[in-house]
């Protein structure tokens, strides 16, 4: 699944005619090289949930897309990053991909869907290094297996530098026994994971990783 329905709010006026997904960076936009790394994953079946500028992401095409089955759900009201997938859940593999689809990264996810399974976890998060962790959410972790998170902590708070990369391995069972009241990964199901004894993974990388939400970071 992309998620690719924001409204790329702190990075009008770039966004009031395109869509964050479709901003390019280096002559390719996230869109495009999050379906080029799943296809390169040998992920065929892919779901993207739109909303803001929905029509020009469904429309768009680039070279070997044809050889993608892409299918658009289109929202008519923000329902949260998880909220959007659990509309479509019974659509969905037993273990599935959630990319966000405004970020540019080069993070294997064959190997990462390869260790989510080894693991056997509800959930497999895939994290990396910053240098601005209070600007993200930090992931504390042991052996692999995620104890905590702290959503932009100060400066005193940081314990771990590594933060939430905002691509995951989701197990449809788990998220549908525990998606009651749940509107985002993060700040809803996570924390329901944890507390019910549930394993989260983080796979750690050191590929390329960059949120474009901002004009600096873009």
């Amino acid at each position: 699944v992309i998620l690719a329905g924001g409204k790329g709010q702190r990075l009008l006026p770039l966004t009031s005619k395109i869509p964050k997904p479709l901003l390019a960076v280096n002559g390719k936009t996230p869109f495009e090289r999050c379906l080029t790394l799943l296809k390169n994953a040998e992920i065929r079946n892919i779901a993207v949930t739109t909303g803001y500028l929905g029509d020009k992401i469904e429309k768009f095409i680039f070279d070997g897309i044809e050889e993608l089955n892409i299918t658009y759900y289109r929202e008519l009201s923000p329902k949260g990053t998880a909220g959007s997938v659990i509309e479509i859940l019974p659509k969905l593999d037993d273990d599935f991909f959630v990319l966000s689809g405004d970020i540019v990264f080069d993070i294997d996810l064959k190997k990462m869907m390869s260790f989510h399974k080894e693991n056997n976890a509800a959930v497999t998060l895939a994290s990396v290094k910053s240098y601005f962790p209070t600007e993200y959410g930090t992931v504390i972790s042991e052996n692999s297996s995620v104890t905590s998170f702290r959503e932009k902590p100060s400066w005193k708070q940081v314990i771990s530098t590594k933060i939430n990369a905002g691509i995951y391995i989701v197990n449809r069972k788990k998220l549908n026994k525990y998606k009651e009241g749940v509107e985002d990964f993060a700040s809803d199901l996570f924390p329901k994971l944890l507390s019910s004894g549930e394993k989260i993974c983080t796979f750690d990388s050191t590929g390329y990783w960059c949120d474009i939400g901002t004009p600096e970071s873009y």
